[in-house]
């Protein structure tokens, strides 16, 4: 459960970090990439930590 909570924690942390950068850089397509990435991520670890 650690591991998901912190797992979560840092995703929610990249998609602010990467909105910020997005507000200097507009990219649509970096964008989508950005939050594929980070949906497959969170998704793949939330499942590899279950039983």
């Amino acid at each position: 459960m650690p591991f998901t909570l912190v797992s979560m924690l840092g995703i929610a942390v990249g998609i602010q970090l990467g909105l910020r950068i997005l507000r200097w850089i507009n990219i649509s397509m970096l964008t989508k990439v950005i939050y594929v990435a980070l949906g497959a991520t969170g998704v793949f670890t939330i499942l590899s930590h279950l039983p």
